[in-house]
């Protein structure tokens, strides 16, 4: 991988591009059952991976295999892997607003999904936050970080706009390019999750084996 593409991009400033906040929190709260046990289970991830479906068997699939490595040691939150009757929209919400890392595999369908979009509020909003609450690490996949994307709504534009002022990551084409990319992705998270909550996660891990 060259130094161009293996370079980290960090920036920072400005509002996030979002719904009015108190519409958004009155939307997440009726959302979210108090009590339930999907919440319990939000706060245990080290990483929230946000994504389109037309990229899950492929370059997600590889993300999230490559941040699961057993020597990152980090607990991986994504959609697909939830467990059967699990209440979807309380867990993805709450952990949305727990996880110390988000990663956006940001492509065209991306920016067309209310989710995906969801997720991404929410993240930005964390990320703002003084002090900041969440990290962003962003994977450009067939869209260019800051640059306009036609179809796009200029709702749409400004979320890309405003997570191309965080750490990301652009796409170059081929599967050995791929690869590599995610390798750097993956690398740059585990820079960013907090060591005293992946010591935590580990001491639990432990635990539970005995």
């Amino acid at each position: 991988m060259t130094a161009q593409m293996g370079k980290i991009k960090r920036a920072a400033g400005g509002e996030p591009a979002s719904a009015p906040v108190a519409k958004r929190q009155r939307a997440e709260k009726s959302a979210t059952p108090a009590g339930s046990a999907e919440l319990e289970t939000s706060g245990k991830y080290d990483v929230f991976v946000s994504h389109a479906g037309e990229q899950k068997r492929g370059v997600v699939g590889f993300l999230v295999e490559e941040l699961k490595r057993a020597d990152r040691n980090l607990n991986v939150f994504v959609d697909y892997e939830m467990a059967a009757g699990t209440n979807a929209t309380a867990l993805m919400v709450e952990t949305a607003r727990r996880a110390p890392v988000g990663v956006f595999v940001l492509s065209k369908d991306f920016f067309k999904k209310d989710w995906p979009l969801k997720e991404a509020n929410i993240f930005l909003e964390r990320a703002r936050a003084s002090p900041p609450q969440a990290h962003i690490v962003s994977y450009f996949y067939g869209v260019k970080p800051g640059k306009k994307v036609p179809g796009l709504t200029s709702a749409q534009q400004a979320v890309l706009d405003e997570l191309s002022k965080f750490s990301g990551h652009e796409h170059h084409a081929g599967v050995d390019f791929e690869h590599a990319d995610v390798k750097a992705i993956a690398d740059a998270v585990g820079r960013l999750v907090p060591p005293s909550t992946v010591g935590m996660l580990r001491e639990r891990r432990s635990l539970l084996l005995y």
